[in-house]
């Protein structure tokens, strides 16, 4: 047993000898106190027949060294570690995910809400279902964009940042200005700026799906529409659903009656499968891009 001191203790002055050709340490005897207090340690070589005599500092060199971690406790704590990462990493990706869904379903409520103020002056219908010259957006020269139908609600909203899901590519406009620098109404913004699509589904006044994430996938091509110049077709029942691009293969739906859900592609279906929608079961969505 090796019992050199782990410290300057002053306490005794210990005698250790080792075997030149075992190199191992023996039991150490003790000579009593050092005169000068200070913790010695003496090594004794039998092959040599000498005694040398080293100081504390070298004493806890010694220890420290045979304290030390070895090659395999090292790998060892390498492969804990990499196991530990390999647990944790993922959590924080999947908060974040967590975290723009739930942002994306309050930027819809909003949405929703900012309408809803939008059409207490204006009959309790949306801009695109009021003509341009009654302060619409209907069949308006630009109404083939997505952006010119949000923008009508500016008044409406905090901000044009709720316009934009966390999850998509694009940017963020700032504000509703024309500044090219961060303006909702600049052209390098826009739809660039946008993140959902809008739909004119109603039937008899009552008003069901307006509003929902982009990645909604509609038939290839584009047609005429009485509400929006040109619009993207989805037929019912038998929806696509999403794509792969926002939320993992899942997205977010609004309604007029201020309920927003996420759903998936089976879920979609069944969703909207009691909507009464007028087209003769054509869903007709202007998408930003």
């Amino acid at each position: 047993m090796d019992h050199r001191p782990s410290r300057c203790s002053g306490e005794c002055l210990k005698l250790r000898w080792k075997s030149a050709a075992a190199g191992q340490w023996r039991t150490p005897s003790c000579v009593g106190p050092p005169s000068n207090r200070q913790c010695h340690t003496a090594y004794y070589y039998p092959s040599m027949n000498t005694r040398t005599r080293r100081s504390c500092a070298d004493c806890v060199s010694d220890h420290n060294l045979d304290s030390a971690f070895t090659r395999n406790e090292i790998l060892a704590v390498l492969a804990a570690l990499s196991l530990l990462l390999a647990i944790v990493l993922p959590a924080p990706s999947a908060d974040r995910s967590r975290s723009s869904r739930i942002t994306c379903a309050n930027n819809l409520r909003q949405i929703g809400n900012g309408f809803q103020l939008w059409g207490n002056d204006h009959g309790d219908l949306p801009p695109w279902e009021i003509a341009p010259e009654q302060g619409g957006t209907k069949l308006h020269p630009l109404g083939v964009n997505a952006w010119l139908h949000f923008s009508w609600i500016s008044n409406e909203l905090n901000s044009a940042r709720v316009l934009f899901c966390p999850s998509d590519t694009g940017r963020p406009a700032a504000d509703f200005s024309f500044r090219p620098d961060g303006g909702y109404l600049a052209a390098n913004y826009r739809n660039n700026a946008t993140s959902y699509y809008l739909s004119h589904a109603s039937a008899g006044g009552l008003w069901v799906m307006f509003a929902g994430d982009r990645n909604f996938v509609t038939l290839g091509g584009s047609g005429g529409c009485s509400r929006f110049p040109q619009a993207s077709f989805a037929l019912l029942p038998n929806l696509p659903g999403w794509d792969t691009n926002l939320h993992n293969g899942a997205g977010n739906l609004a309604r007029f009656d201020g309920r927003v859900n996420q759903y998936s592609n089976e879920e979609l279906r069944t969703a909207v499968a009691g909507d009464p929608l007028d087209d003769r079961g054509v869903l007709h969505l202007l998408k930003p891009r």
